[in-house]
């Protein structure tokens, strides 16, 4: 549960710091987030988790174990395409921002203990994905991906 609030204020800080043009702050701040997340999110293992907001989400071991794993695997892709966002784009703040928001989704998804909290982690990491797929307005194949990603999923 701490893990998803630390990610969640983690995201809306990246967001401010690309509004103030913090452009090498960026990738060091939100590593060091995620690294909190981590610790935050191992703290967990074994802590005879009950199920929580009217038994909706429930930190358990498997949770621990997987948001451990889409933390550490996050980490793995800011690092391995740091130079990529910095070379399309000089709004590195906003990929950031929606990869951290797509990993609350996954967070959210894993810890489900009602079938409706699992809806509405799949929701959120989607809605993240579709606009990490279009947010090169100006290039036709960005567009047209966010297009037939959308439509494919709300067609099947």
């Amino acid at each position: 549960m701490n893990a998803l609030i630390t990610l969640s204020i983690l995201a809306i800080l990246v967001l401010y710091l690309g509004l103030y043009k913090a452009k090498n702050a960026l990738l060091p701040v939100t590593l060091l987030g995620l690294a909190a997340g981590l610790v935050l999110a191992v703290l967990e293992w074994n802590s005879g988790a009950a199920p929580i907001y009217s038994g909706m989400m429930q930190f358990d071991n498997f949770a621990v174990a997987f948001s451990s794993i889409g933390i550490v695997s996050t980490m793995l892709i800011l690092l391995i395409s740091k130079d990529y966002f910095e070379h399309i784009s000089d709004n590195v703040a906003e990929y950031y921002a929606i990869i951290l928001f797509a990993l609350i989704g996954i967070l959210v998804m894993v810890s489900f203990n009602n079938l409706s909290m699992l809806f509405i982690g799949i929701e959120i990491m989607s809605v993240s994905l579709y606009i990490l797929a279009g947010i090169r307005k100006n290039d036709f194949k960005s567009n047209e991906a966010a297009l037939k990603y959308f439509l494919d999923l709300v067609l099947r």
